[in-house]
C-alpha cells in the first residue's frame, strides 16, 4: 500500500474556487477532496493545509475562515498557518510557498510518504517538486491543479521524470463531492 501526504495552499485552492462563483464550493473538506484521487493500492496518511489568519479582513470574514479551518482540522487536515504582511496599500500573503517545500522536502527526507499530492498552481513550488523527484527516484508526485489553474510548468517537469509524476485538474464535481455540508452558512428565506 503506497503511503500518500497531502500538501494544500489553501489561499491558492480557495481563490481558484473562489472564481467558480458558487460559495457552497468554498467550504471544501480538503481531506475528501485529497481522497477523491487516492488509487486503490494507495492509502491518506496525512493532508497538510497551509494558510494566513486574514488579521486585515473584517471580522465576519475572520470569523469564516476561523470556522473554516477548525473544520478542515476536525475532519483530519493539520493547519500550517503562515501571514499576511502590509505591502503599500493591500496585504499579501507570505511564507506559505516556503512552508509548503520545507514540509515536502522534509516528509520525503524521513521516508514519511511514497507518494505527495500538491494542491497549487503555484509556479513557486516547481524547485520543491524538481528536489523531491530528483533526491528520491521511488517517490511520486502528483500536482493536482486547482480548478482553471494552468500548470504548464508542471507539465513540463514530466518529461524529465516520467512516469513519477502526474498532473490532474480539480474539477467542479470534485468539489462538489467533498463540501462540508453540515458546516455551510444557512440562508435565510
Amino acid at each position: 500500500m503506497h503511503r500518500v501526504v497531502a500538501f494544500i495552499d489553501g489561499l491558492n485552492l480557495y481563490h481558484a474556487v473562489r472564481s467558480l462563483e458558487d460559495s457552497r464550493l468554498e467550504w471544501c473538506d480538503v481531506v475528501s477532496l485529497s481522497r477523491l484521487f487516492l488509487r486503490r493500492d494507495e492509502s491518506l496518511k496525512a493532508v497538510h493545509y497551509y494558510n494566513a489568519y486574514p488579521h486585515h479582513l473584517s471580522q465576519s470574514r475572520r470569523q469564516r475562515y476561523k470556522r473554516y479551518t477548525k473544520s478542515v482540522c476536525a475532519r483530519g487536515a493539520r493547519l500550517v498557518e503562515g501571514r499576511f504582511k502590509r505591502k503599500g496599500g493591500t496585504h499579501e500573503e507570505k511564507e506559505t510557498d516556503v512552508n509548503i517545500a520545507l514540509d515536502m522536502l522534509d516528509f520525503a527526507y524521513r521516508g514519511e510518504f511514497d507518494k505527495c499530492f500538491l494542491v497549487s498552481g503555484d509556479s513557486d513550488l516547481k524547485p520543491a517538486v524538481k528536489r523531491v523527484l530528483a533526491n528520491f527516484p521511488r517517490k511520486l508526485v502528483t500536482i493536482l491543479a486547482p480548478p482553471g489553474q494552468h500548470v504548464n510548468d508542471f507539465r513540463n517537469l514530466r518529461h524529465a521524470h516520467r512516469g513519477r509524476l502526474e498532473v490532474m485538474q480539480i474539477k467542479r464535481i470534485h468539489l462538489r463531492e467533498s463540501v462540508l455540508h453540515a458546516e455551510l452558512p444557512q440562508v435565510v428565506a
